[in-house]
């Protein structure tokens, strides 16, 4: 090591970094580390914002639709005693991990109100669903009327299908087109009680998907096996808790599953989109380091004489590339540092910046509050880390691939007629 680093590389590389007689690659140095701090700085902000986004939508997808985990049973709810369900419930709650768990069943209906007809899914859900999941009121909020499926033939609808139906309000009664089973599909046209539209950040949530009790789909849904949605603390914990569940004897006839595997095509768009983003952002990082590149390959040029000098005292190729390579890595290092800073500091106060400008630029102070407040950036380490390194070493790489031609320098050659 004290042959391939002698002290001397370190002094000369202070020296190469401060001289003033080399304004022009001082200046570029410096308006390389800017560039790459300003373009970290906004690899941070937009890959937060968007994880805020998506973590959102994800989030309401779990809490309101798919849960962390579901648990399928092969018998329906009209032939399972409440004793009996209430056992199965009280097993799966045992896990010290699921902090909910409760009965539900899913059809597929049509609901009509004047001359609007509207395919969607019901969701049959206990009537005291509020108490069994207190997570579920965080991920939605009521647009008109409450929450309340204690009432005979209550349903609560979406504010997008509330729209699209023509705006039923809570009180009026609108017509649904049920399939019954039995021995044959009787397709039977029955009223219901708007009780409450919900609306949610996710809004093919409010396009879909309604909420009824779950006798109330029973009645009709009588073929369709009874589920359990499942809530636990951590959802990246879902596959542990999901083998402790199927390790036990009592569970033993209900088939699991994770959040992973529902909606998969959606959550795959999401990871492809911010792969993407990255890549088309991380474009700034490079552009830098492609500059960088050129201007130390000229120095390079400009150095022949000074490389030959310290060739003919001794110095190894290896050792003179890493002069250059280590003002590389001062520029990477420099510039991804303050800018992991300033996009942390951006990301972190973006709601409170945001309500600024947009109360400065729109008239409505609600509007403004609701822009800001929907757009919660969200942090990962490891896309903190991830942009750090590469904005660390893309510069060194440059270095190192623009300082290839010391080797071929030849001391005897450059010093002939000096």
């Amino acid at each position: 090591m004290k042959k391939v680093f002698p002290k001397w590389i370190f002094f000369l590389t202070s020296r190469y970094l401060v001289n003033k007689k080399r304004k022009s690659a001082l200046t570029v140095n410096l308006i390389a580390t800017f560039l790459l701090t300003f373009g970290v700085a906004i690899l941070v902000v937009v890959i937060s914002i968007m994880n805020g986004m998506q973590m959102k939508f994800i989030n309401d997808i779990l809490d309101i639709s798919s849960y962390h985990l579901q648990a399928s049973s092969n018998f329906t709810y009209s032939k399972t005693s409440r004793d009996d369900s209430e056992t199965m419930r009280a097993a799966i709650a045992e896990e010290s991990a699921v902090t909910a768990v409760f009965e539900f069943i899913d059809a597929d209906v049509i609901l009509k109100y004047d001359d609007n007809d509207f395919a969607s899914m019901v969701r049959g859900l206990p009537e005291n669903i509020l108490e069994l999941d207190p997570s579920f009121m965080e991920s939605i909020s009521m647009y008109l009327g409450k929450f309340d499926l204690s009432g005979e033939n209550n349903i609560i609808l979406g504010r997008d299908m509330h729209q699209k139906l023509g705006s039923p309000y809570p009180g009026t009664k609108i017509k649904m087109l049920v399939f019954r089973e039995g021995r044959i599909v009787n397709p039977v046209v029955q009223e219901y009680n708007v009780a409450g539209i919900y609306q949610s950040e996710y809004i093919e949530i409010e396009n879909t998907l309604v909420f009824m009790n779950i006798s109330d789909v029973a009645d009709f849904a009588r073929l369709t096996n009874l589920k359990y949605g499942i809530k636990i603390q951590d959802k990246n914990r879902d596959r542990e808790v999901l083998r402790q569940l199927e390790a036990s004897e009592q569970l033993i006839s209900l088939k699991f599953d994770t959040w992973r595997s529902y909606n998969k095509s959606f959550f795959t768009a999401l990871k492809m989109e911010k792969i993407a983003m990255m890549f088309l952002l991380g474009m700034i990082v490079f552009i830098v380091a492609f500059s960088l590149y050129y201007s130390l390959k000229r120095v390079v040029f400009e150095k022949n004489r000074d490389i030959a000098i310290l060739r003919s005292f001794g110095a190894t190729p290896i050792q003179i590339k890493i002069i250059f390579i280590l003002e590389g890595l001062f520029i990477g290092f420099f510039g991804s540092f303050f800018g992991i800073i300033l996009g942390l500091l951006f990301s972190i106060n973006f709601q409170e910046i945001m309500g600024f400008f947009l109360g400065v630029f729109t008239n409505s102070g609600a509007y403004s509050y609701y822009l800001a407040q929907s757009q919660v950036p969200y942090l990962m380490i490891k896309d903190i880390f991830t942009i750090y390194f590469i904005a660390l070493f893309a510069p060194a790489i440059s270095a190192y691939l623009a300082c290839k031609r010391v080797s071929e320098i030849k001391p005897s050659e450059v010093l002939r007629y000096e």
